[in-house]
């Protein structure tokens, strides 16, 4: 059931490309004089984009030469659109919880449309994170208005409401081949496509083989939302409400738990300094929590496995990474298989990863992959990157992980990052890790 929403909702997705090409606006002519990082930025999102469309476009031709994208035929492309979309998300989420939305004027348009395609193909939980933040960037004038009704009207659907603009076209053999998605007050959808720049729905649709008729479609409208709510499965938000409510909202208040202290520990400790009494009651506060924390998400993971954002929620499934990487070693090198697995299958981020398999190097007494661990030095009262392997290819590491430059990482500690005094570290037996 899952499997035939997603491709039947995604009738609409294979010539996203050209329909952005309708949308957008003209590519930055200056991108050649756009300034690190925004170049290497670019650069990267270039390539996202085109590994978002490179076997979407296979299905258009499957489309084009009349033959279902639900057909036999198209299943290989769709196993690697999957595989393709699951990398490509990561990679954007990462880009933009660091830099926001990234304009024309910063990457060129482009590389800033690539962002919104990834968005646009993303889960309905990555699409309800980041749709304000697309709000915004249309009012900033950072995003045209022409994009943001395709992610409206697809976070509207998939969260079991009408669209709004028309964008969003199902397809559906029962129906008699493509038709528009359920759409609100059908009378005055012009009108609310002129707002935003788009144009006729009735040219629109034609694409799809689709004539337009209001009247015609307003009479078969209960017959399009039926068939909608007979096939599609529930939004993600709903089946979260309706199996695993109870978990979530266990998991969310640990994650506020893990926090709670942690986030006092950086004011605590600029204030009253890192040796002193205050911080050490913060620290008790914090492994006591901790103790609590980690019997209630073992508990949870030996018997339901690795729950990931579609299950339970983003923030209750980034709390069973939280509470692992605080556990003791034992822990974490209990859990750090499922972790691999549960990345292996998308249910988890591999940024996470990277430094789970970090703080269980270092742990260890092994040098860590990512540089993601830091030390403190008793002696020079400075803060420093944990033993660290290859330090010449970190970022190549990390970049393949979804991590930024470990330059920029190592500045919250007022470290300058410098790879030959990494190579000079010999490994530290069960050094003192940063919580």
């Amino acid at each position: 059931m899952r499997a035939s929403f997603v491709r039947l909702i995604a009738a609409l997705i294979a010539s996203t490309a050209s329909v952005l090409a309708q949308h957008s606006e003209p590519t930055n002519a200056n991108a050649t004089a756009i300034e690190e990082p925004y170049q290497s930025l670019r650069t990267e999102l270039l390539q996202i984009g085109e590994d978002d469309q490179k076997y979407r476009l296979q299905l258009e031709e499957i489309r084009q030469a009349g033959r279902s994208i639900n057909s036999e035929q198209a299943r290989e492309p769709w196993a690697k659109i999957k595989a393709s979309d699951a990398t490509n998300r990561r990679k954007v989420k990462t880009i933009l919880d660091q830099y926001g939305w990234l304009g024309p004027e910063q990457v060129g348009a482009d590389a800033s449309e690539a962002m919104f395609m990834v968005i646009q193909h993303s889960d309905l939980a990555t699409q309800q994170k980041y749709l304000p933040m697309l709000r915004a960037a249309v009012k900033e004038n950072r995003l045209s208005p022409k994009m943001l009704p395709l992610l409206e009207d697809r976070v509207a659907l998939r969260s079991g409401r009408r669209q709004v603009y028309g964008t969003q076209i199902g397809d559906s053999a029962e129906l008699g081949g493509t038709y528009v998605s359920p759409l609100e007050d059908p009378d005055n959808v012009d009108k609310r496509r002129a707002e935003v720049g788009l144009g006729p729905l009735a040219e629109y649709v034609k694409r799809w083989s689709i004539t337009w008729d209001v009247e015609a479609y307003k009479k078969r409208l209960p017959e399009i939302e039926a068939h909608q709510k007979r096939v599609h499965y529930p939004s993600p938000a709903a089946e979260i409400t309706a199996q695993n409510k109870p978990l979530q909202v266990e998991l969310e208040a640990v994650a506020e738990a893990d926090q709670k202290y942690r986030s006092q520990s950086e004011e605590c400790e600029k204030t009253y300094g890192r040796e002193s009494m205050e911080m050490q009651e913060l620290w008790v506060k914090i492994h006591a929590l901790d103790e609590t924390n980690q019997l209630k998400v073992t508990t949870i993971i030996d018997r339901q496995g690795w729950l990931g954002p579609d299950e339970v929620g983003e923030k209750a499934s980034g709390a069973l990474f939280l509470v692992i990487q605080h556990a003791s070693l034992s822990v974490q090198q209990k859990y750090l298989p499922v972790l691999r697995a549960a990345v292996h299958e998308d249910k988890a981020h591999p940024t996470d990863l990277a430094l789970l398999e970090d703080r269980v190097a270092v742990g260890e007494g092994r040098r860590q992959a990512y540089g993601s661990q830091i030390g403190f030095d008793e002696l020079t009262r400075k803060y420093y990157v944990q033993p660290l392997e290859d330090a010449d290819h970190v970022d190549k590491r990390r970049a393949e992980v979804g991590l930024g430059p470990i330059a920029d990482y190592v500045k919250k500690w007022g470290i300058s990052w410098d790879p030959e005094i990494c190579k000079k570290q010999p490994p530290e037996p069960k050094p003192k890790q940063l919580d």
